[in-house]
């Protein structure tokens, strides 16, 4: 689908009605500029469709409890085995929760995405399974990974383990609170 090309007239009407006369009287460069834009749009529309990748079949995830993740880093806990080996065997990873992974539900820190449950994975997830690697869990993340501080996920705030009433740190801060409290290796 190609993107419609303003005119210069179309610039110079709208700049006038926002009250930017510097840009109406510019409206021929800001309209080829606009233009070369929007040709990265014609390319990307120029490429084809990738093949859409069958999913894993549905895996068993749960929800901790407070008593099993006091600080909230985690959103589910899952147990999904990598290959039998390679570079990456042995390892127990946390995706953060703006991640795909098929069967597992990704809100991305917000309550708008709460019943999304993405049927692939997203490449670096089949890379890092594909390398060996087991997945754990979804560690929680803050609103559409929005913030540096760790009180804006809509699960809750995620607490730091060694300083209470601190910031985690965000967007990753379920990520971080996992690794200091050793649920990952």
């Amino acid at each position: 689908m190609s993107v419609p090309r303003p005119t210069s007239a179309d610039i110079a009407s709208l700049a006038t009605e926002l009250g930017y006369a510097a840009v109406a009287d510019s409206a021929v460069q800001y309209t080829a500029m606009i233009s070369g834009m929007l040709g990265v749009y014609d390319a990307l529309d120029a490429v084809p469709e990738p093949a859409v990748l069958p999913g894993r079949p549905p895996v068993d995830f749960r929800r901790p409890t407070v008593e099993e993740d006091p600080h909230h880093a985690w959103e589910v806990y899952t147990s999904i085995p990598g290959a039998e080996s390679g570079p990456l065997a042995g390892i127990r990873l946390g995706v953060k929760d703006s991640i795909m992974v098929a069967g597992l539900p990704m809100t991305n820190g917000t309550d708008v995405l709460a019943e999304f449950v993405p049927s692939i994975d997203a490449t670096v997830v089949t890379r890092a399974l594909a390398a060996g690697a087991e997945i754990v869990g979804k560690t929680t993340n803050e609103y559409f990974c929005m913030s540096g501080g760790s009180h804006t996920a809509h699960s809750g705030v995620v607490h730091n383990p060694h300083r209470p009433g601190t910031s985690a740190g965000g967007s990753s801060s379920g990520s971080a609170v996992a690794l200091v409290t050793a649920r990952l290796t």
